[in-house]
């Protein structure tokens, strides 16, 4: 999937501003040289799990259903593991001891899951969806990932917006309780990707404006439109940037 970078030492008025067409990359950091000369090291704002969900909704548009429950399912995966991060945070654990604590899950969603449904119970009190709801969810997802059921473009939008709406609800309640743990990771975070500045370029960070970002202060805005309403102005979006 395709991003649209800007130099941002250029003159930001100018219709000849320099942009570049970059694929997403597992780094979420790019370092560009504009005709100018301006070099730059870019760095993403969202985060992993707002990423693939992006991904996700990209390969619905494209009509590739599969890719998008693997892309959303991955997605979840992330969002637990940035929520488990969050509420360590919450309790004082040094950020070393979680990411130690994180390898033991790494490979094993179902050890991530239990991790992250214990402390969110522990946290809020209550069990974040129903039983009935994960079974229903998980089966979907197994068929589809593990044994090669093709979804239709109707099972890829329902699953993809139940994930949708779970992750935008459970962040404004992150929002309204963790409002300085958030900061903080989200901070570590990028200074973690701004250590791989090794050439010392100007640092610039972009927010592509995914329809899952904390960095978007409407999330609730975001709750009230449809998933498909969001695809769709995913792609008049991207669609601007490319003619400008």
């Amino acid at each position: 999937m395709k991003i649209y970078l800007n130099c941002m030492q250029c003159d930001p008025f100018s219709p000849h501003r320099y942009k570049k067409e970059v694929e997403y990359n597992e780094e979420g950091y790019y370092t560009i040289e504009c005709p100018n000369g301006h070099k730059s090291f870019i760095i993403l704002q969202e985060e992993k799990f707002e990423t693939l969900f992006q991904i996700g909704a990209h390969a619905i548009y494209d009509g590739y259903y599969r890719e998008a429950v693997s892309s959303f399912t991955s997605s979840l995966e992330r969002f637990y593991e940035f929520c488990v991060q969050l509420f360590c945070k919450k309790h004082n654990i040094e950020m070393d001891k979680i990411e130690k604590a994180c390898k033991f899950f790494t490979n094993s969603s179902e050890r991530q899951f239990g991790s992250f449904l214990f402390l969110y119970l522990i946290e809020f009190g209550e069990l974040p969806f129903s039983f009935d709801e994960d079974t229903s969810n998980r089966n979907f997802r197994n068929g589809v990932i593990h044994k090669g059921k093709i979804p239709t473009k109707e099972e890829a939008i329902k699953y993809g917006d139940c994930i949708r709406k779970f992750i935008l609800k459970t962040e404004l309640k992150l929002q309204k309780n963790y409002e300085k743990e958030l900061s903080e990771l989200i901070f570590k975070n990028l200074s973690d990707k701004a250590k791989q500045n090794i050439n010392n370029y100007p640092v610039v960070t972009m927010c592509q404006g995914n329809i899952i970002s904390l960095a978007n202060g409407e999330i609730e805005k975001s709750l009230e439109k449809s998933f498909v309403e969001e695809i769709e102005s995913m792609k008049k979006q991207e669609n601007g940037m490319k003619m400008h």
